[in-house]
């Protein structure tokens, strides 16, 4: 029973979702010093122009997370129904194994009317053979 709620839980991807996103906030620190470090090398300060750039590249830094870890989650999930169609597949072969199943038979009785149709039939199908055999 373990086995089927681990199946039915999937993956944890919890310490490669928090991995993710420290390496991308470290990455994106190193690289927000960079864009300081480009607009005050050339004798500029580091003012509203470094201020704004540098605002505008780390506001990208939770989209690029959020991204990243819904990429993972979507390959969990994945990975998850894959599991889960193969355990369902095997689980069907063995649906109706060993079990009598219920059945319904129903039987209609012909009226008179029915009757007399079939009889003329059957006469006319008598007739026609013994006509066309001469």
């Amino acid at each position: 029973m373990q086995a089927l709620n681990e199946l039915i839980a999937g993956p944890d991807v919890r310490g490669q979702q928090s991995a993710i996103q420290q390496t991308i906030q470290q990455s994106r620190g190193r690289e927000a010093a960079d864009l300081r470090e480009r607009f005050t090398s050339g004798g500029g300060s580091q003012g509203t122009p470094s201020a704004v750039a540098e605002a505008l590249f780390r506001s990208e830094t939770t989209p690029r997370i959020a991204t990243a870890v819904g990429d993972l989650d979507l390959r969990a999930n994945q990975q998850r129904i894959q599991a889960l169609m193969s355990f369902l597949q095997l689980l069907g072969g063995f649906a109706g194994r060993g079990v009598p199943q219920a059945t319904t038979d129903v039987f209609v009785k012909p009226g008179a009317l029915e009757t007399i149709a079939s009889l003329g039939e059957s006469g006319a199908s008598i007739a026609g053979a013994a006509g066309g055999g001469g």
